[in-house]
């Protein structure tokens, strides 16, 4: 596994709100979509129907006296889209790369996981999916999850449809 000095080199992080851990980088929440509906996922991955998406806002959520107002997500149990405050710049043929939850959540009844990043493969803003099993409050830009990289032998680079783009929806 790589360290998180290595890791933190290939973070996109225009708000400057990723912290090194000791093998991965902590990533931040940005964004949140309830999955609502189906999917379809046919043979041709090109021509995949996506199921419906309703945008979960951002509320102000009770605050102390003299401090600034946070914002938050208060969610129900359910599945849900999330977009991170961070890209990733294009991983080397020896790099894969996964998006696990901070353990903190997962003691709150919350996992969070995304799809395998493939040498080659990069994004200006990263996502996942996050599982909800207990109603819980997350405010937006609060540390939730972390970003590891594995080596591995040499491989050919991602060039599929989602390369260079927001890889989630």
């Amino acid at each position: 596994m790589r360290n998180a000095q290595y890791i933190q080199k290939l973070i996109i992080d225009p708000k400057g709100l990723a912290k090194p851990a000791q093998v991965g980088v902590d990533l931040t929440l940005d964004t949140v979509k309830r999955i609502v509906g189906g999917a379809h996922i046919p043979r041709d991955p090109g021509k995949t129907q996506h199921g419906v998406l309703e945008e979960v806002t951002p509320e102000e959520i009770a605050h102390y006296e003299n401090e600034e107002p946070r914002k938050a997500f208060t969610l129900e149990p359910g599945t849900y889209s999330i977009g991170f405050d961070q890209g990733l710049k294009p991983l080397a043929s020896t790099d894969t790369a996964i998006i696990y939850n901070r353990s903190s959540l997962g003691r709150n009844g919350v996992v969070i996981r995304s799809s395998i990043y493939d040498p080659g493969f990069d994004t200006p803003s990263m996502g996942a999916v996050m599982y909800v099993y207990t109603p819980i409050v997350i405010e937006q830009h609060a540390r939730v999850a972390q970003i590891v990289i594995h080596r591995n032998e040499e491989a050919n680079l991602y060039d599929g449809q989602y390369k260079g783009e927001k890889d989630f929806r």
